[in-house]
């Protein structure tokens, strides 16, 4: 009976000659000539990483469905990492072999799962795999950490705006793209312009702008055009804003990755104007700049008038409600804004806000106890004899393993913690740039306090606020 075989390609990345799939096809033609067999189909898989399941992959997991089982008898690729880098996929896959009366066969390991033997270096062969799949994966990650660290670009889709550019020290960089930096800015004007406004614009007219302009989306293949949370997820990036990366969440700080599209002013609007809006219960007036700072002498807080008035005035709930017998008069709201922003600015307008940045802990405990798991694994094997010194594979996967353990040992576990930076935006830039929002931000982030006693203008205000440091400076 001839055995019909079912070829298995898979590629990472298709550039490397070596694992190309050329170089794939021409062993798995090999051993099916040699063998006497007929060759039914080939599988590609490429751009694939080795630790997706092949049931996943689109070329080789429609063929290990059961009801195409039995097109085929064997399973041949050139190496074991080309059907899978997971010890758990592997043996996953073996078992629905065996189910199924398969075989798998790899031609340059020299596995072939038709014996028992067979079947045992396979599955050793899936550790050494999946190790190796780690130690790149580390490598990969240390490299783009690296380069983020340099402010060159580390691979995959650049943020909406920007287009990557190679530059003579032969790296990366990130650069406006003329394009779509103009759609960014015009998305943040309309967000800016008219912020607080009644016909404030929503990010859901911001997409309605885009679709009926026919602007096409970041990715070609999106069919149903924009949407309100594309156009938020846009416009809060930090890189278009201050130029920065994010990594997992977290900003690098100082490291600029790329020119902002936005000016810093505008960057500081937009980003008032955001934050205002996730706070802002909906169908409600915005609070006047004073609201929880302006306190009456009789420990009622003071609010102010309706626009709808003449004159606008803050005036003390207490006797506005009947609650007590207080008999302030009301004080003028351009006479106590005034005051308020004259002594807040002498105190702190020079100075800039300072950001919080979380950081997160660094706990290697996880890795720790996998590696020495894997460590036991291979002991066990070589205690059992399915393992020898002589094996150059155990031998090398051992010693990375060791080192590893060792590595991670000595690297101690840090609890999060939090640092506050000087950002180039002072309190300053706030009163001039930022709206009534943004000003009562800053003041209620020092407790600022306004007392009003009963007295003649200029001697009836009294300014407290929190000690100036540095874990107060905090940008809202």
């Amino acid at each position: 009976m001839t055995l019909r075989v079912l070829g298995a390609i898979r590629l990472s990345r298709n550039t490397d000659e070596s694992t190309s799939p050329k170089r794939q096809t021409e062993r798995i033609d090999w051993w099916t000539a040699g063998h006497d067999c007929e060759l039914v189909h080939i599988a590609e898989d490429l751009d694939v990483s080795g630790k997706v399941s092949p049931f996943d992959r689109d070329g080789l997991g429609e063929w290990l469905k059961d009801e195409n089982a039995h097109k085929w008898d064997v399973l041949v690729a050139w190496k074991l990492d080309r059907i899978s880098r997971s010890a758990e996929d592997t043996l996953k896959l073996l078992k629905w072999c065996e189910e199924h009366g398969k075989r798998i066969v790899c031609v340059d390991d020299g596995l072939d799962t038709e014996t028992k033997m067979g079947r045992v270096w396979i599955q050793l062969a899936a550790i050494f795999a999946e190790v190796e799949r780690s130690f790149i994966e580390e490598r990969t990650q240390a490299s783009r950490d690296e380069l983020r660290q340099q402010g060159r670009w580390a691979g995959g889709t650049p943020p909406y705006g920007y287009t990557k550019e190679k530059r003579e020290d032969g790296g990366w960089y990130l650069v406006e793209d003329p394009e779509r930096a103009a759609i960014v800015r015009k998305m943040a004007r309309m967000i800016i312009d008219t912020a607080g406004q009644e016909n404030e614009e929503s990010y859901r007219s911001v997409a309605k702008w885009l679709n009926d302009e026919e602007v096409p989306t970041p990715r070609a293949s999106n069919k149903r055009g924009w949407s309100n949370t594309r156009v938020k997820l846009i416009l809060e990036n930090p890189t278009i804003r201050w130029g920065k990366a994010v990594h997992k969440g977290q900003i690098i700080e100082h490291v600029k990755y790329a020119e902002p599209l936005l000016s810093t002013a505008d960057a500081f609007r937009l980003d008032t104007a955001m934050s205002a809006r996730a706070k802002a219960p909906r169908g409600r007036a915005p609070k006047a700049m004073l609201t929880g700072v302006v306190w009456c002498a009789c420990g009622e807080k003071m609010y102010r008038s309706s626009k709808q008035t003449k004159v606008l005035e803050y005036r003390c709930s207490g006797r506005f409600n009947h609650r007590t017998g207080c008999t302030m008069k009301n004080v003028k709201a351009a006479e106590v804004e005034t005051f308020v922003e004259t002594e807040f600015l002498n105190l702190v307008g020079t100075l800039p806000l300072m950001e919080r940045i979380e950081h997160p802990a660094s706990d290697n405990t996880v890795e720790l106890e996998t590696v020495k798991v894997r460590i036991a694994k291979l002991a066990a094997m070589f205690t059992s004899g399915a393992l020898d010194e002589e094996d150059e594979n155990f031998t090398a996967s051992l010693h990375a393993l060791k080192k590893r353990r060792k590595e991670l040992a000595a690297r101690p576990n840090i609890p999060a913690w939090v640092e506050h930076r000087p950002t180039n935006v002072h309190y300053l830039d706030i009163w001039q740039e930022g709206d009534d929002a943004a000003r009562r931000s800053a003041l209620l982030g020092h407790s600022a306090k306004v007392i009003v006693q009963a007295g003649e203008p200029g001697e009836r205000l009294t300014f407290r606020m929190d000690p100036v440091d540095a874990e107060a400076l905090t940008a809202a």
